[in-house]
């Protein structure tokens, strides 16, 4: 028993040992070629976002037109997406983005192995050592690297390897499906472990791919040879590597942040950061998300390169490396006239699209209200006439709704067409009589420990916001079991005195174009999921509703000139607070009010560099 107990603390001992080694190691590896790592990065940014958006916007365009449309939103993308045309346009980004990714993963991972070996080298070899990765990348034996960089890393890799825009980012109404579904939740959750366990075992197949003569399939088997016995370390090693990350990073940013507060205090006049904590904490955001994008990539490549030859036997350091890798070392005089016709071309280019699309960034923006989605649902059950008196009593001004129809025709409030996850009772609307449905009790467990919540109407809602000078955002939840839903809506919205102070939204054009037949007075929002180019020659809108990963400045611009207002939803994280209110989005929907409302007071709407700044950091940081 003694023997196991000292084994066991002997392993532990001997983990933070090794730790504390690649620790030591990985900071020998930065500091080497620190200059040449540090301008090759903002290299790799510039062409991350200018690169990618050119391609995007040329690819999207090509699609658009072989298809016939101008806009694509949730209901015509299946038409949109499996055109011929616009399956080739997909492959060509989702390669150019990898391609992207790759040329600075390959620099990286060249400078910090060349280092290792204790080999010379400087920028110009880093290029090179790019330029041969994405050529290497370009062989039909590596196409698997797509899948394996837009899915794979995304979605189980903690570690951030590249400044580059490309991400797997689940939008919040698809999260929050999934995590209310138990199927979906348990498949969602095996898919995840199964890529996690994967990428484990493959995690040095990128240092392989780029480092030697493989292809990307065969670097994934010796990926796992040589981590074999190695995946709890491995494992436990990227972890701490990450906490570590986090610390530094929050550390670093937390002290810029304050003299920076007290510098800009000492030319104004103030009594420097105890009358400045609000904008702290926007400068907190701002520079940790600027390290973060910046040096965790750096930091994360110098790392796994030094457990990379820790794994390799010492004496073969040099010959696990390709002839091809030390012969980067020397770039050609064509790869430097290469790196300055870029460099020239991303500068032209950057200063093009600013000046043609952006120019209406010097104008200061207005703040946005907000919208307390399903009420205020952080604080009591969604959808309750309690939810949207505890909004109405923080000083919301509109609140957000969804309807359906019961049996005998009456108007609910309910977001899902059963009453399963709210009370436990798979009662679907549609079956049941509203006097059934109102004798179900909520679950206990819901926000707010409130007793006897029933299900409420339409009119009690609206006759509620009326009273209390709320305006409403009614989303119609239409099913085919619903008899003139829409006559049914205006009719209780009429009988409230309430036409002026509803919008009406849905995710299907035609109970909004009902609903414009019907009054044509009555305000209706489209509410997309996904809203790609010139949603805006959708002319029967009068507003727009946008899941907030849609929302970029300019297409807020356009709608703006064309005197459409947008509301976006949910924003839970106030971290997106200050780019949402720089983009001038008119509303933003999300279940918590109180802590989004603070996070606008806290926002700059500043118009000028300040705009572009907050905006090209979100921008340049969404996925790290």
């Amino acid at each position: 028993m003694t023997n196991k107990k000292n084994r066991k603390k002997y392993s532990i001992k001997l983990l933070f040992q090794n730790f504390g080694s690649l620790s030591k190691n990985t900071l020998f590896l930065l500091k080497q070629n620190f200059k040449a790592v540090i301008l090759y990065a903002l290299l790799c940014a510039a062409m991350s976002i200018v690169l990618t958006d050119v391609l995007k916007e040329v690819l999207l365009q090509i699609a658009l037109k072989a298809a016939g449309m101008t806009f694509v939103s949730l209901e015509n993308l299946p038409s949109f997406i499996f055109k011929p045309v616009s399956l080739i346009c997909l492959f060509i980004f989702f390669f150019g983005v990898t391609l992207i990714a790759l040329f600075e993963i390959g620099g990286m991972l060249h400078v910090f192995a060349m280092g290792q070996v204790g080999r010379d080298t400087d920028f110009s070899a880093m290029v090179s050592s790019g330029i041969r990765t994405c050529r290497k990348a370009l062989k039909p034996a590596n196409w698997f690297l797509i899948l394996y960089m837009i899915v794979f890393l995304p979605l189980t890799q903690k570690l951030a390897l590249s400044t580059s825009t490309f991400g797997f980012i689940i939008p919040e109404f698809i999260d929050q499906a999934i995590s209310e579904n138990t199927t979906y939740l348990t498949i969602y959750s095996i898919v995840v472990v199964l890529l996690s366990v994967s990428s484990t075992i493959w995690f040095f197949s990128l240092n392989i791919f780029v480092l030697q003569k493989y292809n990307f399939v065969e670097s994934c088997r010796k990926s796992a040879r040589l981590n074999k016995g190695h995946y709890l370390d491995t494992v436990i090693f990227v972890s701490i590597l990450s906490l570590c990350c986090d610390i530094i990073i929050n550390s670093l940013a937390g002290a810029f942040s304050v003299n920076l507060n007290d510098f800009a205090a000492s030319f104004s006049g103030s009594d420097g950061i105890l009358s400045h904590e609000m904008q702290v904490g926007s400068y907190l955001f701002t520079i940790k998300r600027i390290i973060r994008y910046l040096i965790s990539p750096i930091l994360n490549h110098a790392a796994t390169t030094s457990l990379y030859f820790r794994y390799t036997e010492e004496k073969d350091m040099i010959s696990v490396l390709s002839p091809e890798v030390f012969k980067s070392e020397k770039p050609s005089q064509r790869q430097k006239y290469f790196v300055i016709a870029l460099l020239t071309f991303l500068i032209v280019s950057g200063s093009f699209i600013f000046i043609s699309n952006f120019s209406f960034l010097k104008d200061p923006v207005e703040t946005p209200l907000v919208v307390a989605h399903r009420g205020d649902n952080y604080n009591a059950p969604e959808n309750t006439l309690e939810a949207f008196q505890l909004a109405a009593y923080e000083n919301v001004k509109w609140v957000e709704l969804d309807v359906h129809q019961t049996s005998d025709g009456v108007l609910v409030i309910s977001h899902d067409d059963s009453m399963l996850r709210m009370t436990g009772q798979d009662y679907k609307i549609y079956e049941h009589t509203y006097d059934e449905l109102k004798k179900l009790k909520f679950k206990s467990d819901l926000p707010g420990n409130y007793e006897n919540v029933t299900i409420p109407t339409l009119k009690e809602v609206l006759e509620f916001c009326r009273d209390y000078g709320v305006n409403v955002q009614v989303e119609i939840k239409e099913t085919k079991y619903d008899h003139n839903l829409e006559e049914g809506i205006l009719a209780v919205i009429n009988e409230t005195k309430m036409h002026d102070n509803v919008l009406i939204i849905c995710l299907h054009e035609k109970p909004l174009k009902r609903m414009k037949e019907l009054d044509p007075t009555i305000k209706v929002a489209y509410c997309m999921t996904l809203a790609l180019n010139r949603i805006e020659d959708n002319e029967w809108s009068d507003w727009f509703s946008l899941e907030e990963n849609n929302v970029t400045p300019e297409l807020i611009h356009r709608l703006h000139q064309q005197g459409k207002k947008v509301t976006t939803w949910v924003s839970d994280v106030e971290d997106n607070i200050q780019y949402l209110v720089s983009c001038d989005v008119d509303f933003i929907g999300t279940d918590n009010p109180i802590l989004i409302q603070n996070a606008i007071d806290k926002a700059n709407t500043n118009g000028g560099l300040s705009r572009l700044f907050n905006i090209l950091i979100h921008r340049f940081s969404v996925n790290n």
